[in-house]
């Protein structure tokens, strides 16, 4: 029995400031309603993100400061932009950049916002088995979609809502609701990553290093499968001390080493290297058990067994204190 598809779609694009919602703004907003086969409506504007727009962000979009001079601040526009919106399902190529600023957005103009996503990107991935790039540009030309005015948020909506209605022609509706509904428990991707850099991530053993703005590493971990482990750190992003460690992450950088052994040894020796704030496993000292000799009040010679992460002075060295003792009640039989 195939899954009920949903009455609603708000396909979203936006421009922006720059590349992560905690520390840009919104430039420009383009909706389009759909029912899953046609556009019924549409939404745009310009937005006065009440900062400059870098020239490099005016190469690319052609969005000026003269022309969001006297456009609309996002809190004008938030409540209309919401009731827009309402009851449908959040819809984005790369849902997770523009479900970033639309809530970022939100938040400061203290509307609380919340809505079901569904990523065109990877509904794409699980339905096309043969295409080997998943950008809009590259999907649009699959389908023979034209986009009029890419990188400008409405006729890049509109785009991407004419690849959502292929998608699900072609689906049928058998993938669409596991979509949405995985989603909802889906990785929180850090606000300030790009999220291709999580969705490109190989499934491949080896060493990962969370970066933060000042270009030093604030966690390296390894790992048999990149994709997997590190999906389980922003799956987990539950506490107030780890989302704010996840927010400070703006990029990830990963290094192969073809096994999971070599990814154990470089991951110790970038650790010991760099000494990230977030790896406290290694900077606790290995507390270990060592037998030791020592003369006691008479001048005669014993074994004793010392805890401490050193000695100098041991004959043998235990991970716990039963098997030091273990070892002296062999001495101890052997030797009488």
């Amino acid at each position: 029995m195939k899954s009920t598809k949903p009455k609603k779609f708000a396909v979203i694009d936006v421009e922006t400031t720059g590349g992560f919602a905690s520390g840009h703004r919104v430039t420009e907003v383009g909706i389009v309603i759909s029912d899953g086969q046609q556009i019924l409506e549409e939404y745009h504007t310009l937005i006065n993100p009440l900062r400059d727009i870098p020239h490099y962000i005016t190469t690319l979009t052609g969005i000026t400061n003269a022309m969001v001079a006297n456009a609309p601040t996002f809190e004008a526009v938030a409540e209309s932009i919401q009731a827009f919106m309402q009851d449908a399902v959040f819809v984005a190529h790369h849902v997770d950049f523009d479900y970033s600023f639309i809530r970022n957005e939100m938040n400061l103009a203290g509307v609380d916002f919340k809505a079901q996503k569904l990523c065109t990107v990877r509904y794409a991935r699980s339905l096309l088995k043969d295409q080997p790039r998943f950008g809009l540009a590259r999907l649009a030309q699959r389908f023979n979609i034209i986009n009029d005015n890419p990188h400008r948020a409405l006729s890049d909506a509109q785009t991407a809502a004419h690849i959502l209605h292929r998608l699900i022609a072609i689906d049928g509706g058998d993938m669409l609701q596991k979509k949405i509904s995985k989603l909802a428990t889906e990785v929180k991707i850090p606000a300030g990553l790009p999220p291709e850099q999580f969705h490109d991530l190989p499934h491949a053993p080896g060493v990962y290093f969370f970066y933060g703005a000042d270009g030093k590493p604030l966690y390296i971990g390894k790992a048999k499968d990149l994709k997997a482990r590190v999906t389980t750190h922003f799956r987990q992003a539950e506490t107030a001390r780890t989302q704010a460690f996840m927010r400070n992450i703006v990029k990830i950088e990963t290094h192969l080493t073809g096994s999971e052994l070599l990814a154990f040894v470089k991951e110790d020796v970038e650790i010991r290297k760099y000494w990230p704030p977030h790896n406290s496993a290694q900077k606790r000292a290995n507390i270990s058990y060592h037998v030791i000799t020592y003369a006691d009040q008479n001048g005669a010679i014993r074994l004793g067994v010392k805890k401490a992460r050193l000695a100098s002075d041991a004959i043998q060295t235990f991970q716990s204190l039963r098997a030091a003792k273990a070892w002296l009640n062999e001495q101890v039989l052997t030797y009488e």
